[in-house]
């Protein structure tokens, strides 16, 4: 039990680790490997205030708390121009295999 609690909190961490990265809360630094970034730049501000509002909603027992969270924050970037809407499902830009140059 004692590893399988190990590895799922490694994963956690992992992931944790990644999703600082893509916010801008962590950055690469080559004296410590980490150090912290610019918290005033938008994404930085929405991965925190996101992270508030689905703890709050999460102590309040709110269902769907993290569902909520996400789209809240996703519909306030967009609101204040931060995000762009894509539509539902789309194809990344920058996908260019050669198979489609023939088609």
């Amino acid at each position: 039990m004692t590893l399988r609690l190990g590895i799922a909190a490694g994963i956690g961490l992992f992931l944790a680790m990644i999703a600082l990265k893509n916010a801008g809360i962590v950055v690469a630094n080559p004296a410590t490997f980490v150090s912290l970034g610019d918290l005033s730049q938008p994404p930085a501000i929405y991965a925190l205030l996101g992270f508030f509002v689905i703890t709050a909603l999460s102590y309040l027992r709110v269902t769907g708390a993290v569902m909520i969270g996400i789209l809240g924050i996703t519909v306030m970037a967009m609101v204040l121009g931060h995000n762009e809407y894509g539509g539902l499902m789309s194809m990344p830009r920058r996908l260019r295999l050669p198979l489609w140059r023939w088609i």
